[in-house]
């Protein structure tokens, strides 16, 4: 077809479209159509648009977290990790007290910088390289009853801090570790 050409319509359209125009009304093929697809999804938006918020604590209780104790080895968590489909694993003590979160991220670095897969997770926490240790965990921990536009952005905040981890801790009041939120559960 040569550039000065245009397409040819074999049928002329009868007139130009009116885009202000009101729409017709529905025929009745289209109504049973419109009642048959749509209805049961404007019924379900409806319905979720009067449920409150989706709480952090409802998507964890639909969520695995991975939880080694603290003798575990980097390669035993990173088996874990990728067993269970998740990017951190909680580690905790004999007592069963939160003493840390290692992350994809950490063992990553931790590769990196040479370490051996048979590290124990107590030991990496310690070194003050892993990006959620102890002490940080308790500055990104959320309760279960916090809604996931609040836990967005208390990652999108820590995002831009040193530890930048991508993850927060979930935690009952009492301190009883529900789970691990990643930024990608949300």
């Amino acid at each position: 077809m040569a550039p000065e050409q245009t397409c040819m319509l074999k049928r002329p359209l009868a007139a130009e479209p009116d885009f202000g125009a009101p729409v017709a009304a529905a025929t009745p093929l289209r109504r049973r159509i419109d009642v048959a697809v749509s209805s049961p999804a404007k019924r379900a938006f409806a319905e979720s648009s009067r449920r409150p918020p989706l709480t952090v604590g409802e998507l964890m209780r639909r969520r695995r977290t991975v939880v080694c104790g603290a003798r575990s080895t980097l390669a035993d968590i990173v088996d874990r990790i990728m067993l269970h489909d998740r990017t951190a694993a909680a580690v905790v003590g004999s007592a069963g007290e939160l003493l840390g979160v290692i992350t994809e991220n950490d063992v990553m670095r931790a590769y990196a910088l040479g370490a051996s897969p048979t590290c124990c997770a107590s030991d990496w926490l310690s070194m003050h390289l892993a990006l959620l240790p102890k002490d940080v965990v308790d500055a990104l921990t959320v309760r279960p009853t916090c809604c996931l536009s609040e836990a967005a952005a208390a990652l999108r905040r820590q995002g831009s801090e040193d530890c930048a981890s991508r993850h927060l801790v979930v935690r009952e009041q009492d301190g009883h570790l529900l789970g691990v939120l990643s930024a990608l559960d949300l």
